[in-house]
């Protein structure tokens, strides 16, 4: 029986996808008294939703709070508690997915609208507690400097987790037992921990230097392969091996102080095309070797650009017979 003004989940609508995902997910929360927390992400878009609309008020909402200039209230991700003893609440769990599920496409991700059903979590800690240990996470410090870490994010978690160290990683997740989140071509991926967890307490991961450099190189990856999924939609992508293969030639351009995105995402992207270290080889080197402004590589990039790989084979063969 419907309670009074709980609005109707059109199950036989929902994809055979999605209800494959929810049984591993309520599979997954039998060991955590089949409770459930959905990370909601209205960043970039409002969520608007009757269905989230409703569990908000029945009290099932819980803020993140997050204190920081760069992010407005209404852009503070939520947390959804969903109790999977009750019919109703599983059938908002599958509705989630099969949302999260369509937001997938590199067409709707092209519209800038972001996705907003982030992670489905499994913790023993209440949602009140887990809110506020997400909020401290988000905020981090380096060097007097404080930042906003949208690490939630399913582009960003995974690539984040590849450069942090063992007991960064630890840090991360907290008192959360199991991250799960949809990769690029909808499979359930659930990163859990071996280790033992440990409350959050300021939420510092202690980033060096190097690691915020790489997470500069996480955003130029994304937009590397927002572009490959509009252009191939059924290439495969594999963000973490993208990043580790962009990230040398990115971090020499960092060290000149160079943080201008779009010539950083075609000076990644002629990596992925002639190699990792392409720009270590002597043609090139002899002509960036002097440069320190962004827009004296236009011309550089250009025309590389206009060469073929096999074009680059024999020139770099030439230079070496020198």
């Amino acid at each position: 029986m419907l309670r009074a003004n709980q609005p109707k989940i059109e199950v036989a609508a929902l994809s055979a996808a999605a209800k494959n995902i929810t049984e591993q997910l309520k599979e997954q929360s039998i060991h955590y008294q089949q409770r459930c927390l959905i990370l909601l992400d209205p960043f970039l878009t409002p969520l608007n939703d009757p269905i989230i609309d409703y569990c908000a008020g029945r009290r099932q909402l819980y803020p993140v709070p997050i204190m920081h200039p760069s992010i407005q209230a209404n852009k503070r991700p939520l947390l959804l508690e969903l109790d999977l003893t009750n019919l109703f609440e599983q059938q908002v769990l599958s509705y989630t997915v099969d949302k999260a599920l369509s937001q997938l496409s590199a067409e709707y991700l092209s519209y800038g609208g972001g996705q907003q059903y982030c992670a489905w979590l499994f913790t023993q800690s209440p949602a009140l507690q887990v809110a506020r240990d997400l909020a401290n996470l988000c905020i981090q410090k380096r060097q007097r400097k404080t930042f906003f870490l949208r690490f939630y994010d399913p582009a960003i978690f995974a690539q984040l987790m590849s450069v942090l160290e063992p007991h960064q990683q630890t840090k991360l997740v907290g008192q959360i037992s199991h991250w799960g989140r949809l990769n690029y071509t909808g499979e359930l991926v659930m990163h859990s921990t071996d280790q033992p967890l440990k409350p959050v307490l300021s939420g510092q991961l202690g980033l060096f230097d190097e690691q915020l450099d790489q997470l500069y190189c996480i955003g130029i990856n994304n937009q590397i392969i927002q572009t490959q999924r509009i252009m191939q939609p059924t290439m495969p992508i594999d963000p973490i091996g993208s990043l580790k293969h962009i990230t040398p030639c990115v971090m020499r351009m960092l060290a000149k102080s160079i943080k201008d995105d779009p010539l950083l995402v075609k000076w990644a992207t002629l990596a992925i095309k002639f190699g990792a270290d392409f720009d270590l080889e002597p043609l090139i080197q002899n002509k960036i070797q002097h440069l320190t402004k962004s827009q004296q590589y236009d011309a550089i990039c250009n025309e590389l650009n206009a060469l073929s790989h096999d074009d680059w084979q024999v020139r770099q063969q030439g230079i070496r017979d020198e």
